[in-house]
């Protein structure tokens, strides 16, 4: 599927605002920034402030990302949503193939609901997404 497919199978703006994003019962996110629709397929874009911290995690066997001497050679963090495992992605560094912006946090919209909607977007979820 191609941007244009992703952009019109989209059931939130692609343009942020204030809105609960939940896994399951959990809530992960209170706001969002924008969507960022690339290569690999749709990312919702968070900052750190709109993220709900004591919902996320680092899994153990992620933590060497962190350490200074591969800091600099990582793309990304890996963080989890404590009730699904769902996966978050702190970026660290700039892609070719998406306008992630550093410093910013991902997440696929497949992996995500709100109150009012079920699903934030049609169709599968691209296997370059999983």
């Amino acid at each position: 599927m191609g941007i244009k497919k992703w952009r019109e199978n989209l059931l939130i703006p692609e343009s942020g605002r204030k809105m609960d994003f939940y896994d399951g019962g959990l809530i992960v996110a209170v706001a969002y920034r924008r969507v960022v629709i690339g290569w690999r397929g749709p990312y919702i874009e968070f900052g750190k402030e709109d993220l709900v911290w004591n919902s996320l995690f680092m899994p153990g066997d992620q933590e060497w990302r962190q350490e200074e001497e591969w800091r600099g050679r990582v793309f990304y963090l890996e963080w989890r949503t404590r009730e699904g495992g769902r996966m978050v992605y702190e970026q660290l560094r700039e892609v070719g193939y998406a306008d992630y912006r550093v410093g910013m946090y991902y997440m696929s919209p497949w992996d995500l609901r709100t109150i009012e909607k079920e699903k934030l977007i049609e169709g599968e979820k691209p296997r370059e997404a999983r």
